[in-house]
């Protein structure tokens, strides 16, 4: 198989070498402490669970809550067996999505997309913070795909939810929310997955989480780290003398491509849209008062994909170009390996004071994410411009290619006045700023 490796690949190996380290050595402990606690757990019960959620940006139930919504529970999302942001829409009613990869997927409320227009329709959170989609992106209007280990729900609002989450959430509200630190329990887990996709190989994936409390019921530290390796299924084979089309026309009606299959010399590399994922992040509750909670945050995520989701068939880009073999392969005249990357990082601050009849809630935030994509374009180019050949010793132009960076970095603040209590008016007033700037874009050669 053909694996490119990243530069920052000792980095990320280290972020989680230190994560599963810190599980392993206080699994004893957590043993020991949580056994008492085990036996509790296992009585059983016959309460209705309920989902706590802050969908109206106040803590209530799903139950209570008097919008179309659906709660998603850690105990849910992990017997699902979902592991990515792109899986819950195979369990939320109403909900749609349209991906091309991991970090390529654009989601759909309602019928309403986040793909098209001039603003998303979909709104995205992480917690507190809204993650607009790169919006001159020439994927579309596509949203991260953050791993879901130790997330402790996720919450769908279905219909305009622009009230309570402004502009680009006309079709809804996907929000994910993670597990806060415990103040006053250790814990530790961690998770191995091991699995293989058809026409592949090997996919495994390696997680862990730790809860440590640093000073009792003040200040406690949750780390969380994973890595994942996904197989590709796809293969790229760069055909020697690649054979020129037949009746070509700039119009491409009833262009036909040449015989590709078979063509002695051809290089082969296997499953090149293989990914790789690998995710950090470590979150403080520090609460000095009983009423007042302090809880910075930082997570970061980088997807490596070998190559793209895209293999040769009938149904072509162009509805009238026949490009044959209909197989798990991609042929190419050059040898332009085709990778995507995705790296998100985002720092968080979120205070909340609770006081008799009201609470006030800050959320800041910035975050920044750069994605790079590396498109093969020589036999596009050579439809449109009916070249001699493709090499430029017969009169062609070579390989041709187009590299597309998109930088994005978002800038918020969130402050919130909320009514407490169980009276029949409820109040909630705020306000909401960000500053927004995306940057990169599209280079041919």
């Amino acid at each position: 198989m053909h694996y490119d490796i990243s530069e920052d690949c000792p980095t990320r190996l280290s972020l989680l070498a230190i994560t599963l380290v810190a599980v392993v050595i206080f699994a004893s402990r957590a043993a020991a402490e949580g056994s008492g606690d085990a036996a509790t757990a296992a009585k059983p019960t016959d309460a209705l669970a309920e989902i706590v959620v802050t969908a109206r940006k106040t803590t209530e139930t799903v139950q209570t809550t008097p919008i179309s919504i659906t709660a998603l529970s850690a105990g849910e999302i992990e017997a699902s067996g979902i592991t990515s942001a792109q899986g819950i829409a195979q369990l939320i009613p109403g909900m749609a999505i349209a991906s091309v990869g991991p970090g390529q997927a654009y989601y759909e409320i309602r019928g309403l997309s986040s793909g098209g227009g001039e603003a998303p329709t979909v709104g995205f959170y992480l917690d507190e913070l809204s993650i607009s989609p790169p919006l001159g992106s020439t994927n579309g209007k596509v949203e991260i795909d953050p791993e879901l280990y130790d997330l402790q729900r996720v919450e769908v609002l279905r219909g305009p939810q622009g009230t309570l989450y402004g502009a680009g959430s006309m079709g809804g509200t996907i929000k994910l929310v993670v597990t806060p630190p415990e103040l006053s329990v250790f814990k530790a887990s961690a998770e191995s997955i091991l699995s293989g996709t058809k026409g592949g190989d090997v996919n495994y994936a390696e997680k862990g989480m730790v809860n440590l409390p640093l000073i009792d019921d003040k200040v406690a530290l949750r780390i969380v780290g994973s890595y994942g390796h996904d197989s590709g299924y796809v293969d790229r084979i760069v055909v020697p003398n690649f054979p020129l089309e037949t009746n070509p026309t700039p119009t491409y009606f009833g262009l036909t491509r040449g015989n590709v299959v078979g063509i002695p010399g051809s290089q082969v590399y296997k499953g090149v849209n293989y990914a790789d994922t690998t995710t950090a992040r470590a979150s403080l509750v520090i609460k000095p008062t009983d009423g007042l909670t302090i809880t910075p945050s930082v997570f970061y995520q980088r997807i490596y994909q070998g190559g793209l989701n895209a293999y040769d068939s009938q149904d072509s880009i162009y509805p009238y170009v026949s490009t044959p073999p209909a197989t798990l392969a991609h042929y190419d005249p050059f040898d332009i390996p085709e990778p995507f990357s995705d790296t998100f990082v985002v720092d968080s601050l979120t205070v909340n004071y609770d006081a008799d009849v009201f609470s006030v809630t800050s959320a800041t935030g910035y975050w920044k994410r750069d994605t790079r994509q590396i498109e093969d374009a020589s036999e596009s180019w050579q439809n449109v411009f009916m070249f001699p050949s493709y090499y430029t010793a017969s009169g062609g132009i070579g390989p041709v290619y187009a590299t597309e960076v998109d930088a994005t970095r978002q800038f918020s603040q969130e402050i919130r006045l909320a009514s407490r209590g169980e009276g029949n008016l409820k109040w909630l007033i705020g306000g909401y700023y960000s500053r927004y700037n995306q940057g990169g874009g599209r280079h041919r050669r």
